[in-house]
């Protein structure tokens, strides 16, 4: 049996490099709809004449692009994430209307302070709570 998905669900995850913090940064996380995913795809995902470089299915990622967008739609909000002075960074969202429905997500000048590799795993994060497994049926963290 298929259960949908509840694009308003959220779940809290510490990065693995945080975890053992007195005060960790907890990063709100949630499900992102199939639009979205869609929106995420077409501009990450290209064609590869030629066969290359994956010969097998002639598309390659733009992984850069790909972490970026699913992170600017799937950041939900943040709990001890500092500003490069020690300040909290506010949790302030843009909207982006995609067909006709407006999208809450993560200001670019927000995405561009948060350091690669805790993008990288959000991203990460992200696209597993997002994927139809069974290993998956359950929140992360």
């Amino acid at each position: 049996m298929i259960k949908a998905i509840s694009p308003d669900q959220t779940f809290e995850y510490i990065c693995e490099s945080d975890r053992e913090s007195e005060q960790p940064t907890k990063w709100v996380l949630g499900v992102i709809d199939g639009r979205i995913r869609q929106y995420i795809n077409d501009r990450a995902v290209v064609v590869v004449e030629n066969g290359k470089p994956d010969e097998a299915s002639g598309h390659a990622l733009r992984t850069g692009t790909w972490q970026r967008l699913i992170v600017k739609f799937g950041l939900r909000g943040w709990v001890n994430f500092l500003d490069a002075n020690g300040q909290p960074m506010a949790d302030s969202f843009d909207h982006l209307p995609i067909g006709n429905k407006s999208y809450a997500v993560v200001p670019d000048r927000v995405l561009d302070v948060i350091p690669f590799a805790v993008l990288s795993e959000l991203a990460t994060q992200l696209s597993k709570q997002n994927t139809l497994q069974e290993a998956d049926k359950r929140p992360f963290g």
